[in-house]
């Protein structure tokens, strides 16, 4: 079926699809928590695309996945495991009573109630997706090459759908010269870094009937990874695996594999996180929350 689809694919998409276009043409594939895949943006996101990314960002467009883009925007949402701050609030009444005397002595008693607020707050295992995105490019021999790679949580706390901000970060990349850069440093190419699932390469980036052709593994392996840390407010201390490397915003180079990474700025509540780093750049971007005491009242 896959290798049907395919075929389908490539005989209905002129081949001058892509050079058509004087922007630089995209597709996007995501594969989420329990790798089920899912090719495009939705009508509503190509809405928001248009209006509020395609104006501010003309030199890139989507468009539907088929085998004449050779630029891909790969989503993977990881699951991972975190905490969170629980903020609880009690009231408690207690009754008062007793006697009270007037100057010219006489007495009466008086019953009254008391309320007592407390608030607590408590941190509390949370598990939450972690929106990875690869920027991926087909090359020549059909194998997939990463250009960047970009990496977040979701902005749940407002209301936003979490694959829109990393989307939009890639076609800022894009638009301020990000592939000019990849192509200028060409001439000492890294190894590529296939991330994109099999299963959507046979289903839309297939160059033959066989299915996509494996990354050469003469290359010897990248072993850079750099997080590029930001949070909102800035000036936020970054801790990662128990030691200060410096304050947001900061590029930090780590080994790839997991870190614990703490961002800490006073009058906020401290954002913690295991990360998984991969070779290449990962962006992190919290919102830092008020402590209880630093909320307006």
């Amino acid at each position: 079926m896959l290798k049907y689809l395919a075929l389908l694919l490539i005989s209905c998409i002129p081949l001058s699809a892509e050079t058509s276009q004087s922007c630089i043409q995209f597709s996007v594939v995501i594969q989420d928590t329990l790798k089920n895949l899912k090719q495009g943006l939705s009508p509503d996101d190509q809405k928001w695309f248009r209006e509020k990314v395609e104006k501010k960002n003309p030199s890139v467009c989507y468009v539907d996945p088929s085998p004449t883009v050779s630029l891909v925007f790969v989503v993977i949402i990881t699951s991972q495991q975190g905490t969170r701050i629980v903020t609880n609030t009690s009231t408690q009444s207690n009754p008062i009573t007793g006697t009270v005397t007037d100057q010219e002595g006489n007495t009466a008693d008086i019953s009254a109630t008391q309320e007592t607020t407390t608030t607590s707050s408590t941190a509390v295992p949370h598990s939450e997706g972690v929106y990875t995105l690869s920027v991926e490019q087909r090359q020549s021999d059909g194998s997939y090459r990463t250009l960047q790679r970009f990496s977040q949580v979701p902005y749940t706390f407002l209301g936003r759908n979490p694959v829109r901000p990393i989307i939009e970060e890639a076609v800022k990349w894009i638009n301020s010269g990000g592939l000019a850069e990849q192509e200028r440093l060409a001439a000492q190419p890294l190894a590529p870094v296939v991330t994109i699932p099999e299963a959507a390469l046979s289903l839309n980036m297939g160059n033959n009937a066989g299915g996509p052709t494996p990354p050469s593994s003469n290359a010897p392996p990248r072993l850079d990874a750099v997080l590029d840390i930001s949070s909102t407010p800035t000036g936020a201390e970054i801790d990662i695996d128990g030691a200060y490397v410096g304050d947001t915003p900061a590029s930090v180079d780590v080994v790839p594999g997991e870190h614990a990474l703490k961002i800490t700025k006073k009058g906020f509540v401290p954002w913690e996180r295991r990360l998984k780093a991969m070779p290449g750049h990962a962006s992190v971007s919290p919102e830092l929350q008020l402590t209880e005491s630093t909320k307006p009242q």
